[in-house]
């Protein structure tokens, strides 16, 4: 796997969203900013232009949002506030 930023958005401080690929996706749009300007949300939530501008830059692959706050059409997700699509050995985590 590989890691990078994809963006940053703000509330007090700047967050940021670091992207983890497996394998080796073609990238298929160059037009993707890293800067994301977005009303502000609920705490900690990140704005649905991060997970947009992800599938703009890779397409329809398989992709998981980890510590998420909402279900997303498209995406698995796992965190600690919300019913996680991800199970270990049978087992929900």
């Amino acid at each position: 796997g590989f890691f990078f930023g994809m963006g940053y958005w703000t509330r007090s401080n700047v967050e940021i969203c670091l992207l983890g690929i497996k394998g080796h996706p073609k990238r298929i749009s160059k037009s993707i900013s890293q800067l994301i300007i977005s009303p502000l949300e609920q705490h900690s939530k990140k704005p649905d232009e991060v997970r947009k501008r992800i599938v703009e830059l890779f397409g329809e692959l398989p992709r998981i949002e980890l510590f998420a706050r909402q279900h997303t059409p498209g995406w698995d997700v796992w965190g600690n506030e919300i019913k996680s699509d991800i199970r270990f050995a049978g087992k929900e985590v």
